[in-house]
């Protein structure tokens, strides 16, 4: 490290695939930004799933998937261990049951989204840390200084659409 003349603090660099998976969660923005890449990544899922099932004359199903993973999207973004857990493991199966009935490949997009959503629930541990920490801090707000009022409203989106506070962490 110093040949290159950097300092012995300067953090080596880390593995894209262990970036991926494993991001580093230390501060309440890098738990917010982790967050909301979970909650980008389950709005893409439901949107496809939406599109597929119902172009397949699956309706209910098509709604039922994409309310899921809509709902869920805004609970991670909120901090919540249910909406967190719940997408990481009905993902997750649908990946395993894919991969093992269906004999589809899963594909790297499908691992880099549960690599995001594995993030989102190391920031939801984070962020109870965080809260035990600083009891008098809501991690889930983000500094809205500097914004136009279209930002502001998207910021505040997913935190007015997950009704139960008290189960977020």
């Amino acid at each position: 490290m110093e040949t290159l003349g950097l300092s012995p603090s300067t953090p080596k660099p880390r593995g894209r695939l262990r970036e991926l998976f494993w991001p580093i969660i230390d501060s309440d923005v890098s738990a917010r930004t982790a967050a909301q890449n979970a909650m980008y990544a389950c709005l893409a899922i439901g949107m496809l799933n939406f599109l597929l099932l119902f172009a397949t004359g699956q309706r209910l199903d098509a709604l039922l998937t994409g309310f899921f993973y809509v709902f869920a999207a805004f609970g991670i973004r909120s901090f919540s261990w249910i909406a967190a857990l719940s997408a990481l493991g009905i993902y997750g199966i649908g990946l395993i049951v894919s991969a093992f009935t269906l004999g589809v490949f899963v594909g790297v997009v499908g691992f880099i989204v549960f690599g995001l959503l594995i993030g989102g629930v190391r920031a939801v541990s984070f962020a109870s840390r965080w809260k035990a920490d600083h009891p008098d801090e809501d991690i889930r707000n983000e500094p809205l200084d500097g914004l136009s009022a279209m930002q502001r409203f998207f910021a505040r989106l997913p935190l007015a659409f997950w009704p139960w506070r008290g189960l977020c962490s």
